[in-house]
């Protein structure tokens, strides 16, 4: 569509509008760079199908998700990465498993591709989580030299 148009439908000011009620910076960024679409009621159904999900079985099982973006490029590129980073980490797992359980594959054909792509693995998950206590605590049995050296 055309800039210009848009800025006589201050689509802008839509934008920012729908912005205000996403939870997550991931879906913030989205929101502001939504794109006119001529596939308008193939998505009107998806947010039917969302929508009929969420009466169904109540409110998604999100909050905030932490950006964790420099924390993966840190791992990808081999460097140490904070306790706080791992938590947020976890967290991100976590979130993932709790929107995987509350999809129901019935009668939602046309978003369980969201679903489906959310990675979990709930092993990393609990592992992280019982090893780091907080952002500064790291618990005694994280590892056997760790447990040795704290009990002298």
């Amino acid at each position: 569509m055309n800039k210009k148009y848009l800025e006589k439908l201050e689509y802008n000011k839509i934008l920012h509008m729908l912005e205000r009620f996403s939870k997550t910076y991931i879906g913030k960024e989205k929101c502001l760079n939504l794109k006119p679409s001529n596939k308008a009621s193939f998505l009107l159904e998806q947010t039917d199908q969302a929508l009929s999900l969420i009466y169904k079985k109540g409110t998604l099982p999100i909050s905030a998700i932490p950006n964790i973006d420099i924390a993966i490029k840190n791992l990808e590129s081999n460097f140490a990465v904070s306790a706080l980073d791992l938590l947020e980490i976890a967290s991100i797992f976590k979130a993932s498993r709790e929107l995987k359980e509350y999809f129901d594959l019935q009668d939602a054909n046309l978003i369980s591709e969201y679903f489906n792509a959310l990675y979990t693995n709930k092993n990393l998950e609990i592992e992280i989580l019982s090893k780091i206590l907080d952002e500064n605590t790291i618990a005694d049995n994280a590892s056997s030299k760790l447990s040795s050296i704290r009990k002298v």
